[in-house]
């Protein structure tokens, strides 16, 4: 082997492996801005294209008998080289390009600030800098962009260029005729992308400096500054304006209103935090700057992007600095402290008591949604996959309270639940599903989080923390040989990142929803056992067999750790049956079959009220009624959802009337041979559902349909309630 063909194969493998870290490795310094990663991949496309070209040579690159025959032809396995070679090319700069970000989107959801006076000279300058920051970018990085082959339209390409590539092989005349295309295709494809090159370095930097004067001159008129930021991309002025103008417009946070330093931090986060020491100087002082009830807003409207580019990220990915983070996390401590003392002085609310609100976080597969039994997503075949859960969303809606605010500090007042204001976003999904590359993981999602905001169905767009690969690999391997259990790291990992994100917001108290199907519970229990002050209540779907959940009384029993530490010794006497039937005293897990029990435990813990209870049972009910028309296939399939909703209608309905609810009365399910034959079926006192009854006309068993399981009574909540231990059977 020649010391050409060593060193072409090293330039090769070299650029392969920077290629691989590039995607493996999202926190390295390659990705510290967008400019670093262009670069990063420009100079990864050039290895890979030195060491293809030394490879395909065979340590003959300047031999003319590696070029021609004997008559002066090409030789068609050149062609065919070439052809392949310029392929490859193409599919690392489509990588490349691919990574350009498209326009910066604006941050999704933050209210705008009302009847804000500007002067018609700011309205002006704002226009020309929205232009100017357009053109710049059309100009620059869309261009190059724009130069690449659409994702859609790569499957097509690759079989096209396969099938060119096999009529190469056979056609010594067709070899040729693609070389001169090949030539020239790729000319000017280089010509074309060494001139936008060019325009974005060169040409464009003029633009960047009239850029930067423009945004310095709207800075000395009143309101200018947050009318621009409000009302252009400024995540896109913040990507293509030089550094200077971000700390410029950072000089003075005092002339920024909430709404303002909201979109500056989401637009800074966009631009590159991670290994950034000056733009993690700016996020410190937007959080360090803001104070009581405008720092509660600023976090809540950093969450409101609709992507994978949120307050947990920023905080604990995207900041490199342990020390910045800290001074982060203790700022956010010390004003929810004086919050809750400022109540306690005020208005004699406890410091444990106090809350700003209630924050629901929530699993996905088999809690949100049915993964149909497709694993790994989850276990739950009573539903169709994806289907969403009857009565779930009109749940979370009820449970997002925020308190009145009844002054600057932003005290929260017990007692006074309030809607949920459009700023807030208290919704958070906990995914086992693990992060991958940028938003690759999350898109999917939260394309469907925005359809049901759409909808109307989910009432803000939430926020999602997904896993970590090691934890889900190491479930799904482990599954066929520890079953439940191979879910245990999973379970502490959900725990770990709720309590990050619990110092994030330490001003609210928080909700937790899952399943049993995987670590939900384990979570649910660390969080309750840990976090007794902050966490109201966990809700449990039920989606497996009594004594088949994971539970830390069944790693006591089998002698595992838990988050390192050891438990006590395992009690081999006893069965993993046994130890799910025990009740735990003094919790507040409550595992149900259906959102309707879960929503009148709720209401006898004063979660939600009463017309709340009544609204989430009766969407459940409509909502059940729709999925059954969709799928109208399964028939007898829905007769234990039918039970389950038609017994927890019962006890809702209990509820109802020991609360003193004087309106209408939750109806029975109907059946589903009644709503597909429209004939009444004479079973266990059920029948088709009646949305307006009198007290009266009760069934024997309970207000509504149904016969009532042999379990708990919802009667018996006024007794536990202060215990928590209603219905813990696990």
């Amino acid at each position: 082997m020649t010391t050409l063909e060593v060193i072409s194969i090293i330039l090769f493998s070299f650029g392969g492996f920077l290629l691989l870290l590039y995607f493996g490795w999202e926190a390295g310094p390659h990705h510290k801005s967008s400019k670093r990663e262009i670069l990063y991949l420009l100079f990864v496309l050039s290895l890979l294209a030195s060491g293809w070209a030394a490879i395909q040579s065979d340590g003959g690159l300047m031999s003319s008998a590696h070029f021609c025959n004997t008559d002066g032809t090409i030789k068609n396995n050149l062609n065919v080289d070439i052809f392949e070679g310029t392929l490859m090319a193409y599919f690392v700069i489509h990588v490349f390009l691919n990574s350009i970000p498209n326009a910066g989107d604006q941050l999704e959801g933050v209210p705008l600030t009302k009847e804000m006076e500007v002067s018609h000279a700011a309205l002006r300058k704002v226009k020309d800098i929205e232009g100017l920051v357009w053109d710049v970018h059309t100009t620059g990085p869309l261009a190059l962009k724009r130069m690449q082959i659409r994702n859609g339209a790569l499957p097509p390409f690759i079989l096209a260029s396969a099938f060119i590539r096999l009529m190469m092989i056979l056609d010594d005349g067709f070899a040729n005729f693609i070389f001169v295309i090949n030539l020239m295709i790729a000319s000017l494809f280089i010509l074309t992308f060494a001139k936008q090159v060019i325009v974005v370095v060169v040409i464009n930097s003029k633009s960047r400096d009239n850029l930067h004067n423009d945004i310095e001159a709207l800075m000395k008129m009143e309101n200018g500054l947050n009318f621009l930021l409000e009302h252009i991309n400024t995540a896109l002025m913040i990507e293509e304006a030089p550094w200077r103008t971000v700390e410029l417009i950072c000089n003075d946070l005092s002339k920024l209103n909430v709404t303002a330093r909201a979109i500056l931090v989401d637009a800074i986060q966009k631009r590159g935090v991670n290994r950034n020491a000056a733009a993690e100087l700016l996020i410190k002082r937007l959080f360090l700057e803001s104070k009581g009830e405008m720092l509660v807003q600023l976090k809540n409207m950093t969450d409101l992007g609709g992507d994978y580019q949120n307050l947990y990220k920023l905080i604990y990915s995207d900041i490199s600095s342990e020390h910045t983070r800290n001074d982060i996390l203790e700022h956010f401590k010390s004003e929810a402290g004086m919050m809750a003392r400022s109540a306690n002085e005020k208005h004699g609310i406890p410091l444990h008591e106090y809350k700003y609100g209630v924050k629901i976080l929530s699993d996905v597969d088999d809690t949100l949604y049915s993964s149909g039994g497709k694993f790994p997503a989850g276990i739950d075949k009573e539903y169709p996959k994806h289907q969403l859960y009857p009565g779930c969303l009109n749940f979370f809606r009820s449970l997002d309270k925020i308190y009145d605010v009844t002054d600057s500090q932003g005290v929260g007042v017990e007692g006074s639940p309030s809607d949920v204001d459009e700023s807030e976003c208290n919704l958070v999904f906990l995914s086992a599903r693990p992060h991958a590359y940028k938003d690759m993981a999350e898109e999917h999602s939260y394309r469907l989080f925005k359809g049901l905001v759409r909808e109307g169905k989910m009432h803000v767009i939430p926020t999602l923390l997904p896993g970590r690969l090691k934890q889900g690999l190491q479930a799904v391997l482990l599954y066929p040989f520890k079953k439940t259990l191979a879910w245990k790291a999973v379970g502490e990992l959900k725990f770990k990142t709720f309590e990050n994100y619990s110092k994030m917001y330490p001003e609210y108290k928080y909700v937790f929803c899952g399943d049993d199907g995987q670590g939900d519970l384990l979570a649910g229990e660390l969080m309750s056992k840990h976090y007794p002050g902050s966490v109201l209540a966990v809700f449990i779907h039920r989606v497996v067999e009594k004594g088949k959940a994971l539970h830390t009384q069944v790693l006591e029993s089998r002698g595992e750790t838990l988050l390192g530490e050891s438990l006590k010794s395992p009690d081999r006497s006893a069965s993993w049956n046994e130890l799910s039937e025990t009740i735990w005293p003094g919790s507040n897990i409550y595992v149900t079959e259906t959102y309707i029990k879960s929503a009148a435990i709720a209401c006898t813990l004063g979660l939600i009220t009463t017309t709340e209870l009544f609204e989430c049972a009766a969407s459940a009910i409509d909502e059940f009624d729709e999925i059954r028309c969709m799928y109208p296939d399964r028939g007898a399939d829905w007769s234990e959802a039918e039970k389950d909703l038609d017994y927890d209608i019962v006890d809702a309905n209990e509820v109802l009337k020991s609360m003193g609810w004087e309106g209408e009365v939750i109806g029975a399910i109907t059946k589903t041979t009644v709503l597909f034959d429209g004939k009444r079926e004479e079973e266990g006192g059920g029948g088709g559902r009646v949305r307006r009854i009198s007290l009266s006309s009760s069934t024997k068993d309970g207000l509504g349909g149904g016969t009532k399981r042999n379990r708990t009574s919802l009667k018996e909540v006024s007794s536990t309630k202060a215990t928590g231990n209603f219905d813990n059977i696990i």
